[in-house]
């Protein structure tokens, strides 16, 4: 289910930059491109390296690939910093196309649409499984699992 939750906002940020791309050119939609990869990556760094199945058995699966390549932070909590960096990388790939969006009201709906229905997958199906016990998002009992 992470697989498809990720397909499904992959579509919506592919559809975003493409949008951007018509109305404005290629140098904004390049921007949407380069906000949705940093922001990916960030995303990886900071949940996917502190989960000590991101090397093997990832549940969410995509996300772990990078997680892979980068240092394990498997025993260090979570700080302050990671949800800032996190914010700091999500909020920017996700407000930035919002001005094309609502150029196109049916793009903005589905925009919309489909990211409320990848985060009721994560937290329904993959969140349920994973377990990273110090993840926020962790829905497991405290501990992890083997």
């Amino acid at each position: 289910m992470g697989i498809i939750a990720i397909v499904l906002v992959l579509c919506a940020w592919t559809g975003s930059a493409v949008l951007i791309w018509q109305y404005s050119g290629w140098v904004y939609g390049a921007v949407e491109i380069i906000l949705i990869a940093g922001g990916l990556l960030t995303v990886s760094f900071v949940y996917c390296t502190h989960c000590p199945l991101h090397r093997k058995g990832c549940v969410h699966g995509f996300l772990g690939i990078p997680a892979r390549l980068m240092k394990d932070r498997c025993a260090e909590p979570y700080t302050l910093s990671d949800y800032i960096l996190s914010l700091g990388a999500l909020l920017p790939m996700i407000v930035f196309p919002q001005y094309w969006l609502f150029k196109s009201p049916i793009a903005l709906a589905a925009y919309w649409l489909i990211h409320a229905a990848a985060v009721l997958l994560i937290l329904n199906r993959v969140c349920v499984q994973c377990t990273n016990a110090g993840c926020p998002m962790n829905r497991q009992q405290r501990g992890f699992r083997d």
